[in-house]
């Protein structure tokens, strides 16, 4: 089993995956560099890496390949850091995807990633014996909806 913590560095604008596992004791540290932390950083939008989909990646039970924490003088500081929540992330990427009202209008995926992840984490962790959804036609203009 493992724990996993988000840390942020105020100076270098990077945001650090610490893994700890439980049983070996180890941690590892997997840092995302400005230019990774899509959309959380302000002069980064493109389709590049994304901090969020790694998230995605370790609820399913993949993930992110760390840096011993021993390896890096970065890793040692960043396994030290003090947390942050991944809400606060997802709010902060939201409010820099937006143009200043709020609402993700610039950027389709960034439109409230807080409510995506945990709908993700409802249907694959809380409910994974549930069916798949089938029935999606509601109407007879499903072609243009």
């Amino acid at each position: 089993m493992k724990t996993f913590r988000l840390t942020a560095s105020r100076s270098a604008g990077t945001v650090a995956l610490v893994m700890t596992d439980l049983r070996s004791d180890q941690t590892t540290v997997r840092i995302c560099r400005e230019d990774e932390l899509y959309p959380v950083s302000e002069t980064h939008y493109a389709d590049g890496a994304n901090l969020f989909v790694d998230v995605l990646d370790l609820m399913d039970g993949y993930g992110p390949a760390g840096e011993p924490v021993g390896a890096a003088k970065e890793t040692q500081i960043a396994a030290k850091a003090s947390s942050i929540t991944l809400r606060t992330l997802t709010r902060r990427a939201q409010r820099l995807a937006s143009d200043g009202t709020g609402i993700g209008v610039r950027f389709q995926d960034a439109r409230d990633p807080w409510n995506k992840l945990a709908r993700h984490v409802l249907t694959s962790v809380v409910r994974p014996d549930d069916g798949p959804i089938i029935d999606v036609r509601k109407s007879r203009n499903w072609n243009r909806n």
